[in-house]
């Protein structure tokens, strides 16, 4: 990364030692300083972490439960203290991604608040080789309004980002009125890839552990229902995901477009699936 800026990335962690390793080969190519708030790590996460230079490790505790109102509340202020130019508050499986990031912040200098084009990454296994990028290794995806995130903005702008329960919302408020960013709307160039979809079994085995750790949230609030969805629900989603999905890391393509035909697509295989009508014979006088 060009000295030109400084960039503090923030991240939640539980028991991600295998996602982690992909998400700190690519932030360390970006950013100045990695700090993750671990939730009591039971494996190996918080060693991979600290066998980084430039990565801080704090540690937080929820009584062994997932607390998303605990998360919401780190995001929300974690970065409140940090002079760096951009900071990005994301999850351990959601890498942003821009072609040429220093030049991308170099373009858009007056931008005080960015909102990517979210992706949900798919892939028949999980990539296993930390020697090479994860975006050169998985690089289809699909279209994915909620994963369209507002992770990267300029701490020194930014009073406030009031973000929702697993930041899929944001109010951000400023010193001063904020520009905002929307790759939606101006250059399909920055996006938001959620690395969840890597194998079925990966994907609902993950989500089988997480589930054991609901608690009071979920039965409140409905907090990480989807920990609970079974296997043959995962698999539905996958291959939904993966009918939609194309090569989103080398091809800029704009998410209304992409989805409306997509949604052609699907109707006219629809067509060619349906079975022929039976014509009615006319009746014998």
């Amino acid at each position: 990364m060009s000295p030109r800026f400084r960039m503090s990335v923030y991240t939640v962690c539980f028991n991600e030692e295998r996602m982690l390793p992909h998400f700190l080969n690519h932030y360390s190519r970006i950013a100045n300083r990695i700090v993750i708030y671990d939730n009591q790590s039971t494996d190996r996460s918080v060693s991979i972490a600290q066998e980084r230079p430039n990565v801080e490790v704090r540690s937080f505790d929820t009584g062994g439960k997932l607390s998303e109102i605990t998360l919401t509340k780190i995001r929300s202020t974690c970065w409140k203290d940090d002079d760096a130019d951009y900071v990005v508050v994301c999850d351990v499986d959601e890498i942003l991604f821009v072609a040429d990031f220093d030049r991308f912040l170099a373009d858009h200098a007056d931008v005080d608040v960015f909102k990517p084009i979210g992706f949900q990454m798919i892939a028949n296994e999980f990539p296993t080789d930390y020697d090479r990028p994860i975006t050169d290794q998985v690089k289809n995806g699909a279209f994915a309004q909620s994963f369209s995130k507002m992770v990267l903005f300029r701490p020194s702008a930014v009073k406030d980002m009031n973000y929702g329960p697993g930041s899929h919302s944001a109010m951000p408020t400023g010193y001063r009125q904020l520009k905002i960013y929307d790759a939606a709307r101006q250059g399909a160039d920055l996006k938001l890839l959620h690395y969840k979809f890597l194998g079925v079994s990966y994907v609902s085995g993950r989500n089988a552990f997480l589930g054991h750790r609901l608690g009071e949230e979920f039965r409140t609030h409905n907090y990480g229902y989807h920990y609970r969805f079974g296997a043959d629900v995962f698999q539905k989603k996958f291959n939904e995901i993966k009918w939609f999905s194309f090569n989103c890391i080398d091809h800029n393509r704009h998410p209304v477009l992409t989805l409306s035909r997509a949604i052609v697509g699907m109707k006219d295989a629809a067509k060619r699936l349906r079975p022929p009508r039976r014509t009615k014979r006319a009746p014998k006088n």
